[in-house]
């Protein structure tokens, strides 16, 4: 044991830095199709997430600049919270991405 935490995990922490930086990005991305499958008119207030919202109101809807702005919108926040936790990684280990 004492070898893991001395030894072993000291070493790891970069790749799963890494790894965990790579991930952070698709946070918001919860599976269209699974999501998709189950909702119903009557869960649309509780089951909708971004990604059936605007094929609902964009393919469906045909309010095709309204679900660019929210695809932007979604982008702009997974590369807030690459770039934070970036500078996070940086601080407490000896390097991030970039």
């Amino acid at each position: 044991m004492r070898t893991i935490l001395k030894i072993k995990l000291p070493l790891l922490m970069p790749t799963i830095v890494t790894l965990f930086l790579l991930n952070v990005g698709s946070f918001l991305d919860l599976g269209f199709e699974a999501v998709y499958n189950l909702l119903t008119p009557m869960t649309y207030s509780t089951g909708d997430i971004f990604d059936t919202y605007v094929f609902r109101v964009g393919i469906q809807g045909a309010q095709y600049s309204y679900t660019t702005a929210i695809g932007v919108f979604q982008s702009i926040i997974a590369f807030i919270l690459v770039l934070s936790f970036n500078k996070i990684a940086n601080k407490l280990s000896d390097g991030g991405l970039w």
